[in-house]
């Protein structure tokens, strides 16, 4: 048996743990631009339909379309403020909070990676503690800082409700600027970065480094991941190599940026493991040095405490 029809069942099952994966599901739910962007503006104080259309520079169908999903999946609650015409606040639900580690490590990563980004908070005050701080994720067990390279991926079996792939919204096809780190660029979290370009950022972490082999895991069409493979090359997310042991092909790992998308990946795993789905999930992550299950957790720098949306002050200046 050659090797390439021995590795086909190693990679239809890794297709199936990508597709069935905590990760997956909670992208298709919120990994796109206007999701994110509704979400981060909701957690930064907006409620009403006219200030978010203002603030995000959104289309009045699209924001409407958001705002409903939202509702439905139960992030956000409508309250009527206003009967005629009627007119809804928007506020967090409990499941909705629930996401504020996640906000805050796509915080952390657009911080260090994309200077320069005005429609963030520039400084983060603690009010526990009183102090300013940086948010951190460590192992929820051992508490230590944990990244990708300290973990071990196991590949389980998803419940019956994880295996549909769903549906992706259209990909724009914009490419970013030179890096993630140009002030003008479009690379970011819920901007260029899409959901299928997390995808492949998680199936590299998982050891999926060829383009046929990316193909079959997430079951795309070879023009669509080409085009996003080129979108990570050009920002520096993924680093492009040749195979060494086939010069007609190329070998994709993650660069820097990617290694630091790790926490952002974990975290809406996480809550979509807590809060949105019940069952056995298909990738589960074990402390390498430490030999037990990691589960992320997002504190403070400064107190080591876990962080609270209504604990959290943030200043623009």
């Amino acid at each position: 048996m050659s090797s390439a029809a021995a590795a086909r069942p190693e990679l239809e099952r890794l297709r199936e743990a990508i597709h069935g994966s905590s990760l997956n599901q909670g992208l298709l739910l919120l990994g796109d631009r206007w999701t994110l962007s509704i979400l981060r503006a909701a957690f930064l104080g907006t409620r009403q339909f006219e200030q978010f259309r203002a603030q995000l520079d959104i289309p009045r169908q699209t924001l409407s379309q958001r705002l409903k999903q939202l509702v439905l999946a139960g992030i956000l609650s409508g309250q009527p403020y206003q009967l005629k015409p009627l007119r809804h606040a928007y506020r967090l639900t409990p499941k909705g909070l629930a996401l504020y580690p996640n906000v805050l490590m796509s915080w952390a990563w657009e911080r260090k990676w994309r200077l320069g980004n005005e429609q963030l908070p520039r400084k983060l005050v603690h009010l526990a503690c009183g102090q300013r701080f940086l948010p951190r994720c460590v192992c929820a067990q051992c508490r230590e800082a944990v990244g990708s390279r300290d973990v071990v991926f196991r590949l389980g079996r998803a419940g019956p409700q994880d295996l549909s792939p769903g549906r992706s919204r259209r990909w724009s096809g914009r490419l970013p600027g030179p890096g993630p780190v140009a002030a003008g660029g479009e690379l970011a979290l819920g901007l260029s970065v899409d959901r299928w370009a997390l995808m492949i950022v998680a199936s590299v972490l998982l050891g999926c480094r060829r383009f046929d082999a990316l193909q079959q895991v997430l079951s795309v069409g070879s023009s669509v991941l080409a085009r996003r493979l080129a979108m990570l090359c050009d920002s520096g997310l993924l680093v492009k190599q040749d195979d060494l042991q086939d010069a007609r092909r190329f070998i994709y790992r993650l660069g820097p940026a990617s290694h630091d998308l790790f926490h952002y990946i974990v975290t809406l795993a996480r809550w979509v493991q807590e809060h949105h789905l019940k069952g056995a999930h298909s990738v589960r992550l074990t402390h390498r040095e430490r030999g037990h299950a990691y589960r992320p957790l997002v504190v403070c720098d400064q107190c080591q405490q876990p962080l609270l949306a209504r604990e959290v002050r943030f200043d623009f200046a």
